[in-house]
């Protein structure tokens, strides 16, 4: 009876033990996610980034030895609109689920507004934009390599779209934006240039989408 009794209290540590162990020693990544790690001495292979993605699962996480950093490898949302355009969107689509409520709260404001800009006729356009993108699959560690943050990754994007949008859109002419073949004419010539761009920096593009436009006379 004594023996079972310690047996048991032994088996209990035991997995206590092992269950600890595997928390210090693993790392989770979740669905959506990708890892990189980075080796930070070289005793057991070379140190630095690994030259690897580490997809969903468990890995490795030898404590001193290991730091990693987890990216979110889902199609990315950066919208240029006003906050007043949000509230709308959040009030037309309060009968989604939960999650697509959680989605549309959480989407990103590019920047300070809309994209504005002027036409080749004097007058300030501005445009509401929304942009879809992703880190290129595979590449995620050559992204942090070269970059260090989703922060930083995520402000090229934004900078990127406003200044090809600004030198795409600044060459048309007010009239031209009444216009649907046209404006998807230079959504199309926008694209290309920006995916050409963000391929550079290991990013892939999905989509450009011209959501509404207003302009008004330049006083200057």
């Amino acid at each position: 009876m004594q023996f079972i009794k310690y047996f048991s209290s032994f088996i209990i540590i035991a997995l206590l033990g092992s269950l600890l162990a595997w928390q210090f020693l693993f790392i989770r990544i979740d669905i959506g996610e990708t890892g990189v790690r980075t080796q930070q001495y070289s005793f057991l292979g070379e140190k630095g980034v690994v030259a690897k993605d580490f997809g969903p699962g468990w890995h490795r996480n030898l404590p001193l030895l290991d730091t990693w950093n987890i990216f979110d490898s889902t199609v990315q949302t950066t919208e240029f609109t006003t906050e007043q355009e949000r509230q709308q969107t959040r009030r037309r689509y309060s009968f989604l689920s939960l999650a697509s409520q959680k989605y549309l709260a959480s989407t990103p404001i590019g920047g300070p507004g809309q994209v504005e800009l002027k036409s080749k006729d004097g007058f300030t356009v501005k445009l509401d934009v929304t942009v879809k993108y992703r880190i290129q699959p595979g590449e995620v560690h050559k992204l942090y390599r070269e970059l260090g943050s989703q922060t930083r990754y995520k402000g090229i994007v934004r900078d990127q779209v406003q200044r090809v949008i600004r030198d795409t859109f600044g060459t048309m002419r007010t009239e031209q934006f009444y216009a649907p073949a046209v404006r998807r004419s230079k959504t199309d010539e926008a694209q290309q240039l920006l995916r050409s761009e963000l391929a550079d920096s290991n990013v892939e593009l999905i989509e450009i989408l011209i959501i509404n436009f207003q302009f008004s006379r330049s006083t200057s």
